[in-house]
C-alpha cells in the first residue's frame, strides 16, 4: 500500500497468482541495497478459500526500480510442491557466517531452513527438435547424432504423434552411446481429443496419454511437451466453453498418479490463435497448471507462438515463472534463431529472473516433409538448409546464454 499526498492509501498488486500467505518479512537478500519481499503460502490455512489445496512455496521478491519511478517486484522460487510452506513466522539471519541470508520457517508439516548460496551460473542445456529432418526418427536419422554432438547440443527432442505410440529401444542405446539425452514433444492423433464432449475419446485419449508418459521413461527421458490439450488445427469457430476447461483439468489431474510413478513431467504448451483456441497465452497456461494443482504438470514456453499472442516476452515468461518446465527458443519466422527480430537479450534476462535453469531447444521444421510442413504452415525456405535452423541457431544460443551471463555478474 502506498500512501499518497491526500493521505489516502493506493493498493499494488505484487503477486495474485497463489492465496494463502501468512507471514512477511521485508529483508535485502541479494545485497544490492534494496529491501526485497519473502513470503510463501500456508497449507489449508482457510480450506474455504480460493487455492487453499495448491502445492506449498516459498518464495522472495526482487525490488527492481523502474525508470518512471515506479517499482517491478520480480518473483524468484526458494522452494515450491513440497512440504515446506510458511505460517506464522519467517526468520532470516547469517547462520553460517558466510555474509549470505539463510531463512527458517514453521509449516504445519515440518520445521526447514534454506541456505541462501552464492549466485550460480546457469547450466542450461542446448536441444534440436526431430523435425528439422523427419516426423519420425528411426535408423535412417542416427547419423544425424554424431553432428549434433559435436555442434554442441546436450539432447535431442524426439516426437510422439502417432497412435499407438512407436517404442524404438535402439534409439535410446544411440542417443546414450553419443552422450546425448533426450525430450519429447507429442501432438493428439486424429481422433484423440483431451477436451472433447464425448466420454469415450476422452477415455482414449487418457490412455494414449499414459502410454506416451510410459515410453518417455522407458527411453529415458523426463520431460514430455506439447499441446497436451486438443488436436493442432482444431478450430470450432467459438471460444473454449468452462466444461471444457473443467475437461483438461481433470484428465491432467488423473494423469497425476502415472507421472509419479514413472517420474516424468508435462510440460502443457499454449499455441497461438491459429493453431488452436484452447490456450493461447502463458497467463492461462498458469491458470491451467494451477487448477490442476500437481507438481509434475507444467508450461512450455515457445517464442515463437508467444511472440503473436503475448504483449511482452520477458513478462510472459516471468508470469509462467516457477511452472516453466520447458523452453522452445525459436525465431519468430521459425528461421534460424537471432535471424529475426526476438529481443533474446531481453528473453535471456527473464529466464534468469524465474532462475530457469532447463533445457533450450531449437525447433525447427523440414521444407518439405508433406502433412507437418503443411500442418505449421511452412511455404518456402526459412534458412539455407533446415539443419541450418539447428546448426547456426545454437551457435546463437550459446552466445547469447553466455553474454546473459557475462552482463549479470
Amino acid at each position: 500500500m502506498e500512501q499518497q499526498a491526500n493521505r489516502e492509501w493506493k493498493k499494488h498488486i505484487i503477486d495474485d497468482t497463489w492465496s494463502q500467505a501468512h507471514a512477511m518479512t521485508m529483508v535485502d537478500l541479494n545485497r544490492d541495497g534494496k529491501p526485497d519481499f519473502l513470503t510463501g503460502k500456508r497449507y489449508m490455512a482457510y480450506d474455504h478459500d480460493p487455492g487453499a489445496r495448491e502445492p506449498l512455496g516459498i518464495y522472495w521478491y526482487e525490488f527492481l526500480p523502474n525508470e518512471d519511478g515506479s517499482v517491478s517486484w520480480v518473483k524468484h522460487v526458494v522452494d515450491y510442491s513440497t512440504r515446506t510452506g510458511a505460517v506464522m513466522q519467517i526468520g532470516v539471519v547469517d547462520l553460517d557466517g558466510d555474509g549470505l541470508l539463510t531463512s527458517s520457517r514453521r509449516e504445519k508439516a515440518e520445521f526447514s531452513f534454506f541456505i541462501n548460496s552464492p549466485e550460480r551460473k546457469r547450466n542450461m542445456k542446448f536441444g534440436a527438435n526431430a523435425f528439422i529432418r523427419s516426423d519420425h526418427f528411426g535408423p535412417e536419422q542416427f547419423p544425424l547424432l554424431p553432428r549434433l554432438k559435436e555442434a554442441g547440443f546436450d539432447g535431442m527432442e524426439l516426437p510422439l504423434i502417432e497412435h499407438p505410440v512407436k517404442r524404438d529401444p535402439q534409439l535410446r542405446r544411440e542417443l546414450e552411446g553419443i552422450g546425448l539425452e533426450c525430450t519429447f514433444c507429442a501432438v493428439l492423433p486424429q481422433g484423440f481429443n483431451t477436451v472433447s464432449d464425448d466420454a469415450d475419446v476422452r477415455a482414449r485419449t487418457i490412455e494414449h496419454w499414459k502410454a506416451c508418459i510410459e515410453t518417455v521413461a522407458e527411453l529415458g527421458g523426463t520431460i514430455l511437451a506439447g499441446p497436451l490439450y486438443a488436436p493442432v488445427g482444431y478450430l470450432p469457430g467459438r471460444r473454449r466453453t468452462a466444461d471444457e476447461w473443467k475437461r483438461a483439468v481433470a484428465m491432467f489431474q488423473e494423469l497425476g498418479p502415472v507421472l509419479d510413478k514413472y517420474e516424468v513431467s508435462l510440460a502443457i504448451e499454449p499455441l497461438n490463435r491459429y493453431e488452436t483456441y484452447f490456450l493461447n497465452t502463458a497467463e492461462d497456461a498458469v491458470k491451467l497448471c494451477r487448477e490442476v494443482g500437481h507438481r509434475r504438470v507444467g508450461i512450455m514456453f515457445d517464442t515463437y507462438h508467444a511472440n503473436i499472442e503475448e504483449k511482452s516476452l520477458s513478462k510472459a515468461i516471468q508470469t509462467a515463472g516457477e511452472y516453466l518446465r520447458h523452453f522452445h527458443s525459436c525465431e519468430n519466422d521459425r528461421g534460424i534463431p537471432g535471424s529475426g527480430h526476438i529481443d533474446w537479450p531481453d528473453v535471456f534476462q527473464a529466464l534468469r529472473r524465474v532462475d530457469y535453469d532447463g533445457w533450450l531447444t531449437i525447433e525447427g521444421f523440414g521444407f518439405s516433409l508433406g502433412a507437418l510442413s503443411a500442418a505449421v504452415s511452412i511455404w518456402r525456405d526459412l534458412a539455407q538448409t533446415p539443419d541450418s535452423i539447428a546448426f547456426d541457431g545454437v551457435r546463437f544460443l550459446r552466445e547469447a546464454s553466455r553474454r546473459a551471463e557475462r552482463n549479470a555478474s
